[in-house]
């Protein structure tokens, strides 16, 4: 998918259902980012906030609307939302809860992004923003409240992650934004975990830690049953994997991982189980080195994500570029 320059690093972060994608891309030798838009083999640079030097894409609706975080001065980063649709429309800032930090996770096709921002006691709440209301937090399980919205639906339903009291580490959550409703999703035995990604029927998608202590990719059929199924790992010998989306057809991507910490991209779906998705592309594989990990996957099957390629940068390092893989037949 390329990148801001020839030798800039690049990831893509989230695919929508038209394939208008987001992610970052670094403009110089110091690797600083900015948020990037890939649509139509085009890489637009979408700069940052006033003040701020970096700044990364992470949610994009089927309007074109985007989200992420941009910092304003070196010790403060702000949540943000620009219309690509609208050639008037600037980065405009969401603000904070009453902290020096916040971040846009993901916008539904209502115009609804979620996220996470500190407060003025420095704890950290997942919060919504709307046009009329701006930013609000949501509900916590905690008084000092550690909590993350990562995504959110079409029905309004978002998941992410929080921290409960008398329960070791962080728990996949989710929201149920009619009711303000909180649930505890549970976690594959091991005690922690993050709802990364719900499609529109209620599908969630994450990571969680095992009973043997290892962190495995998790789907949950319609949240609300609590029935975790454990999609386990990729190769012999991986001991890490991570869900990260998820589409309407309850495909899954994300990767897995191993004791020398080189992830492999995969996607999951019923009738085939995990599969590596080095192993699997027919064409187009040659300037890859590896496929490492996949972000996202929208309704078509085109799934975009981070890998790396054959070719160096100036320092040496092997590229880091955003890739979008296209299904030979679409439905």
């Amino acid at each position: 998918m390329g990148a801001i320059n020839e030798n800039s690093h690049s990831g893509a972060f989230r695919v929508n259902r038209i394939g208008e994608t987001v992610g970052s891309s670094t403009i110089n030798e110091l690797l600083d980012d900015h948020a990037v838009y890939f649509f139509q083999g085009n890489v637009e640079n979408l700069g940052t906030l006033p003040g701020g030097n970096k700044s990364f894409a992470s949610g994009i609706n089927s309007f074109g609307v985007v989200v992420g975080d941009s910092n304003i001065s070196p010790l403060e980063v702000r949540a943000f939302r620009k219309d690509m649709r609208n050639d008037d429309s600037e980065m405009q800032n969401l603000g904070t809860l009453g902290g020096n930090f916040s971040a846009a996770e993901a916008v539904n096709d209502n115009g609804i992004v979620v996220g996470c921002s500190k407060t003025q006691t420095n704890d950290q709440r997942a919060f919504i923003w709307t046009e009329f209301e701006g930013m609000q937090p949501l509900a916590t399980f905690n008084s000092h409240p550690y909590d993350c919205a990562l995504d959110i639906n079409k029905k309004n339903v978002i998941v992410g992650y929080s921290l409960i009291p008398n329960l070791p580490g962080i728990r996949p959550t989710l929201w149920l934004l009619g009711t303000r409703h909180l649930v505890n999703l549970g976690d594959l035995g091991g005690g922690e975990g993050k709802a990364s990604s719900i499609n529109n029927k209620g599908d969630v998608v994450g990571y969680s830690t095992t009973t043997q202590g290892e962190q495995h990719a998790f789907l949950l059929i319609k949240a609300m049953n609590h029935n975790m199924i454990d999609l386990g790992v990729l190769n012999e010998g991986d001991f890490s994997s991570q869900a990260w989306g998820i589409n309407n057809r309850k495909q899954a991507v994300g990767w897995s991982t191993g004791s020398e910490n080189i992830g492999s991209a995969f996607v999951w779906d019923r009738e085939h189980g995990m599969r590596d998705l080095n192993k699997i592309v027919k064409y187009g594989m040659a300037p890859w080195k590896k496929l490492e990990v996949a972000q996202s996957i929208n309704d078509r099957g085109e799934i975009v994500g981070r890998g790396l390629l054959k070719r160096r940068d100036p320092q040496g390092n092997y590229l880091n570029h955003a890739f979008k893989l296209v299904p030979l037949c679409v439905d």
